[in-house]
């Protein structure tokens, strides 16, 4: 049994496990400055639950969520501060117009109705237009695709009213 144990690590073993990438799945394969080399032995780990799929394939190919949240963060501490110098603001009135538009904005904005969405968002401007602050802290709760064109409509209707 010992020259067919030599035999094994002689002949093939190393030809088919070894460090070179020719016989590994190109999403095994390491590249660039920060790869370190390593056998392929310590790269693949079978397991049961995840149904024979190495778990740093498993790892790579779950969705980083993190990005996503922090974006969402984000956009949720900004609205807060929207909301939070709108009831400072406004009268309650006022507020619960402006809550009012800016559901009926989120509506428009999830249909894609690009022109109900820029008309409501002027008639948003025009009731803010005396509190210059309380629009300049809703720009950034807008989408980018239509935050160019609404700043744009918000400089007429602020100076409008400022006369």
């Amino acid at each position: 049994n010992d020259s067919s144990r030599g035999a094994d690590e002689g002949l093939g073993l190393k030809s088919i496990y070894g460090t070179s990438n020719g016989h590994l799945p190109r999403s095994q394969i390491k590249s660039g400055p920060d790869s370190k080399p390593s056998s392929s032995f310590g790269s693949v780990h079978h397991s049961s639950s995840t149904g024979g799929v190495s778990r740093r394939q498993v790892r790579r190919e779950a969705p980083k969520p993190r990005a996503r949240s922090r974006t969402s963060d984000a956009a949720k501490l900004q609205a807060k501060r929207f909301f939070e110098q709108a009831q400072a603001d406004l009268s309650a009135a006022d507020l619960q117009r402006t809550q009012q538009a800016i559901v009926t904005l989120k509506g428009y904005g999830d249909a894609k109705q690009e022109q109900q969405y820029l008309k409501t968002a002027k008639e948003l401007l025009v009731l803010l237009a005396s509190k210059p602050s309380l629009i300049r802290s809703l720009f950034p709760l807008f989408p980018s695709r239509y935050r160019y064109r609404i700043e744009k409509m918000a400089s007429p209707v602020v100076f409008d009213a400022s006369q």
